[in-house]
């Protein structure tokens, strides 16, 4: 980001906590990655960053844009790498962040977590959608016996 009067907006960003300019999709879906694959809903990573208890909610569908800061301390909170996580939501470059030890790109968070994770936050989830989520996690097993070569867990 270009510096204005000697003051770098990066560094300002996240000293005052203001919203910038990230992708709130991008955000979002590695938000909902990381809060699936550890098994902490939004409320308590809410209250564990002593945020209002819908702020992460909010993040999730898209209706508030996070700042620099939420993305760092939720990062932390949720033991992921900060700087893989600035480069992914576009605030950061790769060269910015790693300068020429940049790491390999990786893939964003696997398709039926996603959805899984998008049917996890409704509120007041149907029988339906229940048996939707039981029928997305036994596809889910099914792949992962199948990608890592071994039997699915409970099989």
């Amino acid at each position: 980001m270009a510096q204005q009067d000697g003051v770098d907006p990066a560094a300002e960003a996240v000293a005052d906590d203001r919203p910038v300019d990230i992708d709130m999709d991008a955000w979002a879906d590695l938000l909902m990655g990381m809060v699936v694959e550890r098994g902490v809903t939004p409320r308590q990573l809410a209250d564990a960053l002593g945020l209002h208890r819908h702020a992460v909610t909010h993040w999730l569908r898209r209706k508030h844009r996070a700042s620099v800061a939420n993305v760092r301390d939720s990062c932390r909170v949720l033991g992921y790498p900060v700087r893989k996580a600035l480069v992914q939501v576009g605030f950061l470059t790769s060269e910015e962040a790693y300068g020429d030890s940049a790491p390999e790109p990786t893939p964003g968070p696997h398709g039926l977590v996603m959805e899984i994770g998008q049917l996890l936050v409704k509120p007041g989830m149907s029988n339906a959608a229940r048996k939707l989520l039981e029928e997305r996690l036994e596809q889910a097993l099914e792949e992962w016996s199948e990608t890592v070569g071994v039997p699915r867990p409970g099989a």
